[in-house]
């Protein structure tokens, strides 16, 4: 193996979500340095994805359009959030793979369109 890409996720301060991937990260980050032997790595952190759905397990960034589908929600929620669509991941997840300049780097995507 050559290269490796974590994606993570750009989550809300207060979530614990948030805590988790950034130690995911860090201990990555902490294996490359020390045991990576030359193994290029980069991450990929999105907000929340949306996208078509190709299971039945929706991640929760769909989990909140499903319920105000499915009549489950008393009020729409007021939420600020950004979203950035599944196929743009994608995309950068091969971006990340096949550019060196990728190597060691941190990508964040995010689209807030009003």
């Amino acid at each position: 193996m050559k290269a490796m890409i974590m994606t993570g996720g750009v989550t809300n301060m207060e979530d614990l979500s948030f805590v988790q991937t950034d130690l995911a990260e860090k201990a990555a980050w902490d294996f490359i340095q020390h045991e990576g032997k030359g193994l290029e790595f980069a991450t990929v952190n999105p907000v929340g994805v949306m996208g078509p759905i190709l299971g039945n397990d929706y991640s929760h960034s769909n989990v909140i359009v499903r319920q105000m589908l499915e009549g489950k929600l008393k009020a729409v929620p007021k939420i600020y959030s950004d979203y950035v669509g599944v196929r743009d991941v994608a995309e950068l997840h091969i971006l990340a793979m096949i550019r060196p300049e990728a190597s060691g780097g941190r990508s964040n995507c995010s689209h807030r369109q009003k």
